[in-house]
């Protein structure tokens, strides 16, 4: 199924802006930059997370590498691997996408066989060679936040502790998850568009905890919904509430007086 086809079947389930935003957070699919709802993301501080910059891989790598940290590290290895491997697959493959899927693969390998130093060397290494085989990645912008993003979370996304429940230990990762990434990707989103959303940060950590569990839920209903569209729809109802809350968020925090500064006029 093309990626057109994705798009198609996520309308039947929602209706506009759900749709679109939907789109935008599993598929990278480009919102129109002249709408209403395009320019409320951009003042939210939220538009990294609707780009096809990769920043959604490294998200959600993060969050497998969580989910199956309770397992031996290379089984837990393996999986996070597999899902973005799929993840790609799903999609289809697009190179901004293989292009973070390449640096969270190399980094999760490294992390593995040795520390956190190893990774961030692994990244930077990544990245170089990267930028030595396709110089006119330097200028290229999805490259940026997919190696800021993934540089973000692995810096600061991790810490687990077995003395807090595992409720309380998923929320967190998310939370820090997505905090990370907007953190090192708000910087190059500014210089590129000119602009800068101040309420960005509290407007991320109102959204940040539901963007894996919203990819993850649209994955599920997408795969199911390629079989029969009446599969479904259980995972479109909880999918509903949980971008119906990303909405008010993006609706609410655009409204901010002075919240969005615009340096291009």
């Amino acid at each position: 199924m093309s990626k057109i086809d994705l798009v198609y079947l996520i309308n039947r389930y929602f209706a506009e802006p759900y749709s679109s935003l939907v789109s935008g957070i599993l598929l990278g699919n480009k919102i129109a930059p002249t709408s209403d709802f395009y320019l409320q993301i951009k003042q939210s501080g939220l538009l990294h997370l609707v780009v096809l910059s990769g920043s959604n891989i490294a998200i959600l790598g993060s969050i497998m590498s969580f989910l199956t940290s309770w397992i031996s590290r290379r089984i837990s290895l393996l999986i996070t691997i597999l899902t973005v491997i799929l993840f790609n697959i799903f999609i289809g493959f697009q190179a901004p996408l293989i292009r973070s899927s390449l640096m969270v693969t190399l980094t999760s390998v490294a992390g593995l066989l040795g520390r956190q130093s190893h990774s961030l060397y692994t990244l930077f290494l990544t990245a170089l060679a990267m930028i030595i085989l396709w110089p006119n990645l330097m200028g290229d912008l999805s490259f940026q936040l997919s190696f800021s993003s993934t540089l973000g979370i692995l810096l600061f996304s991790g810490g687990y502790s077995q003395k807090k429940s595992f409720m309380h230990q998923f929320l967190m990762t998310e939370l820090k998850t997505g905090l990370a990434a907007y953190t090192f990707t708000a910087p190059i989103i500014a210089f590129n568009f000119q602009q800068i959303s101040l309420i960005g940060i509290t407007s991320n950590v109102l959204v940040s905890p539901f963007i894996p569990s919203i990819m993850i839920l649209g994955i599920i209903m997408v795969a199911l919904g390629k079989i029969s569209f009446i599969l479904g729809i259980v995972p479109s109802y909880l999918l509903y509430g949980m971008i119906s809350w990303v909405l008010f968020v993006i609706r609410i925090s655009s409204q901010v007086p002075y919240g969005f500064i615009d340096f291009s006029r």
